[in-house]
């Protein structure tokens, strides 16, 4: 989603969207690509890394521990060298 679609969809300001946006970028839990409409402008639409969350609790609390799914030039990187290796 935009930022724009982000701020409809959450009802929370731009700027408040923005800002989350820019924690989660800066944890590589979202991925932003630019878009192009029908206009030939240009826009950000941001993906989810983040693919699963798993709580445990313990004793002494709790742990979290989260995955995140590669990017799609990370996966293709990684099946090249395993097939270079073999």
């Amino acid at each position: 989603m935009s930022a724009e679609e982000l701020s409809e969809v959450c009802e929370v300001s731009p700027q408040t969207i923005y800002r989350r946006l820019d924690d989660l970028s800066e944890h590589d839990l979202i991925e932003e690509d630019l878009q192009p409409d029908a206009d030939g402008h240009h826009y950000k639409v941001y993906t989810a890394t983040l693919d699963r969350v798993v709580v445990d609790l313990t004793t002494d609390g709790f742990e979290l521990s989260l995955s995140r799914r590669d990017r799609m030039a990370d996966r293709f990187t990684q099946f090249v060298n395993e097939v270079r290796d073999r």
